[in-house]
């Protein structure tokens, strides 16, 4: 019988994230992930596999959390619209600050691996799935409050909204000011208004 393990695998998990999405799946080392996590390298193999296994199950991991984050931010029934701006502004204010720099996991991922590993392109490809379902339902619900303008494209407003979300991630990083930024999401979302 295998000796129990001594420490806490989602704990160990989330601290792996934070390390690759510090600094990406390069640039973390093998000695940064067991640092982070506080495992020994046999207890990292162990549990997770190899490198790679790891930073997929990290990456799984923030995709299904950011999706229960965007649902809880959006289930507003009276007020849908005004919390996909509330939204915005939101992740606007955590990207300029200090732990915001990083991005998104999701965004720095597809840029890093995904063109050139599957299983990476398909996690980051369901996450914006996820991501485009959860809106098409709060925009269906501004559209029935009279909030959404009646020819709005929901399923293409949806997509439009995620790649608004991954430019602003992506834009956030070149250091423009809060007030730059929520200029550009409101630009973004006011064309969906009536």
């Amino acid at each position: 019988m295998g000796r129990p393990r001594e420490f806490d695998v989602d704990e160990a998990l989330r601290r792996a994230m934070d390390a690759f999405w510090a600094k990406g799946y390069e640039a973390t080392s093998l000695a940064d992930l067991t640092k982070a996590m506080g495992v020994q390298k046999a207890s990292l193999y162990g549990t997770f596999g190899d490198k790679h296994k790891l930073f997929t199950a990290a990456l799984t991991r923030y995709a299904h959390d950011g999706i229960q984050r965007l649902r809880e931010a959006l289930d507003r029934p009276a007020a849908p619209f005004e919390a996909v701006r509330e939204l915005f502004h939101t992740m606007v204010d955590n990207t300029v600050a200090p732990k915001g720099k990083r991005g998104c996991f999701c965004v720095n991922a597809a840029v890093e691996l995904a063109p050139q590993d599957p299983a990476v392109g398909d996690i980051v490809r369901e996450h914006v799935r996820g991501m485009e379902q959860v809106f098409a339902d709060a925009l269906e619900r501004a559209r029935k409050l009279g909030a959404l303008k009646k020819d709005v494209d929901v399923a293409q407003s949806a997509s439009y909204l995620v790649s608004l979300i991954f430019g602003l991630h992506v834009m956030s990083k070149s250091g423009p000011t809060r007030s730059k930024l929520r200029q550009v999401a409101d630009t973004g979302l006011a064309f969906l208004q009536s």
